[in-house]
């Protein structure tokens, strides 16, 4: 039986800032329009502010490939740092940290590859993968921010 090929990735935009409304992938769906976006933005700055805060250096925000998305990319004690935040208002369905499902953690860690491979400088740093999620609105006293670390493989 031959062996198959590992995906190939095309390169794409490798950061974007967060502050870019206009930073979605082409093709990108939009489930809620701009106010969706405007939460995630939030989110993603709450989040930033908090690893700062903990003494975590940001290097990236939003690297894309077409593998997927990395929210956060940071190194804090020598290790390099892939964040995905994630934000529900409610938690019918497990919250935020439950959206981190099998599928999100494969296009996390090919992500994570592919930003390696674009950046040997950050090649010979051990990894973790990081999630920080919020529950409830961003910005409000009743939102509740989890920072999970190493919370896969």
């Amino acid at each position: 039986m031959p062996l198959r090929r590992a995906p190939t990735l095309t390169p794409k935009p490798t950061t974007n800032s967060i502050a870019n409304p206009a930073g979605a992938a082409a093709g990108s769906r939009s489930h809620g329009g701009a106010a969706r976006q405007q939460r995630g933005r939030q989110t993603e700055e709450l989040a930033a502010r908090h690893l700062e805060r903990c003494g975590v250096r940001l290097i990236a925000r939003n690297f894309r490939c077409r593998g997927g998305e990395l929210d956060l990319i940071g190194l804090e004690d020598g290790m390099l740092l892939f964040v995905e935040v994630r934000q529900r208002a409610r938690t019918d369905f497990g919250g935020a940290l439950a959206s981190v499902d099998a599928r999100k953690q494969r296009r996390l860690r090919r992500a994570a590859e592919y930003f390696r491979l674009c950046h040997p400088e950050w090649r010979r740093h051990r990894a973790r993968f990081d999630v920080i999620a919020l529950d409830g609105p961003p910005g409000e006293g009743t939102s509740r921010l989890v920072w999970v670390r190493d919370a896969f493989a």
